[in-house]
Formats: structure tokens, sequence, C-alpha cells
């Protein structure tokens, strides 16, 4: 059961500023739940002006370094990179978070892979959506998209269907994300 003081963090993320004021400083777990959420809404502004309020003695964890430099890898559509860096031994409680993003971040990468390559190498392939090559082979052909030697060719989509939540929201449910730190 959950605490009835607890703060939730997905609400704060709409606007992490008005939460800090109303709740103070988050507990160190907190930031990376916090910048997670950040990511996985695809609000990076938001989450690279979360560094400057970081107390220093967080600004050398390797968790919150590592989210910051996929974030940044993300943003630039640096799948291969963001890919690369999820791979990493996270804390039991950002487990779960990096889980949903690695997804997310698949799940982009399909997308834009879509719209933007016409013919993409399974090397490539396999390390932008982070699967081994017979997932990423495997990937590609529920996807439709012909494969002819060691290339991949994707297929535009024709309609595609405006941006939808349902999928982060529905993977979010199970996520805690309520600070540990209880309201005042």
């Amino acid at each position: 059961m959950e605490d009835d003081n607890s703060v939730d963090l997905n609400a704060v993320s709409q606007h992490p500023e008005v939460g800090v004021i109303k709740v103070g400083p988050f507990p160190d777990d907190d930031y990376v739940k916090l910048i997670a959420l950040h990511l996985l809404h695809k609000d990076m502004c938001p989450s690279r002006f979360i560094w400057p309020t970081l107390p220093d003695h967080l600004k050398d964890s390797a968790e919150l370094k590592r989210l910051f430099r996929i974030g940044l890898a993300s943003w630039k559509k640096q799948y291969d990179n963001a890919m690369t860096l999820i791979d990493f031994d996270w804390s039991d409680q950002s487990k779960p978070f990096m889980g949903l993003l690695r997804e997310c971040l698949k799940k982009e990468a399909l997308e834009t892979i879509a719209d933007s390559y016409a013919v993409i190498s399974i090397d490539l392939f396999q390390k932008c959506v982070g699967l081994d090559r017979e997932e990423a082979i495997l990937t590609a052909q529920q996807l439709g998209w012909s494969i002819d030697g060691h290339f991949i060719h994707p297929i535009k989509p024709t309609n595609k269907p405006p941006p939808s939540n349902a999928f982060l929201l529905e993977s979010m449910a199970g996520l805690n994300v309520n600070s540990s730190r209880q309201k005042k």
C-alpha cells in the first residue's frame, strides 16, 4: 500500500520546479526516477535543467551521469549510443525505469529508421534497436521489411498515426513513481 503522504514524481515531472519548491530537494534515488520520467515523456529540456539543482554529492553518481548521457544520445538520435549506455548495472529502484526507457528508445529508433532510411545495415540496425542479430532480423521481418544479404530495407509508414502516449501510460502503470520522501 502506498503512503498517502508520498510525493507523486510523475506529477512533479510535469512541473519539476514547482515540485522542488513544494517538497524541497528529493531523496538521492528519486533524481534518477525524475530524470527517467522526463526522458520517457521526451521532455529533454527539463531533464537537462535538473543537473544544476542536484546536490553536489550526487553529481558524481554513476547512474545519474549515465542517465544524462543516455538523454543526450537520445536527443541527438544516436540510438546505438543510447542503447549501449543503457546496458548498465542499475540499482534495483532504477531497473524498472531503465527497462521502460529501453523499450521507448527501441520504439523511437524503429520509427526513425522507418522514416529516414531506404536501406540500413543489419549491424547498425541491431545496435540502434538494442537487439542481437537474430532478434533484429526477426523484428524487421515482423514489420514487413525486406532483408537483402547484410541490409534491411525499411518501409516508410504511409499513414503515420499521431504520437500516442498509450504505450507509455500503460507501461508506467506498474512503476512506483512515488518519492520515498514524505510531504510535510
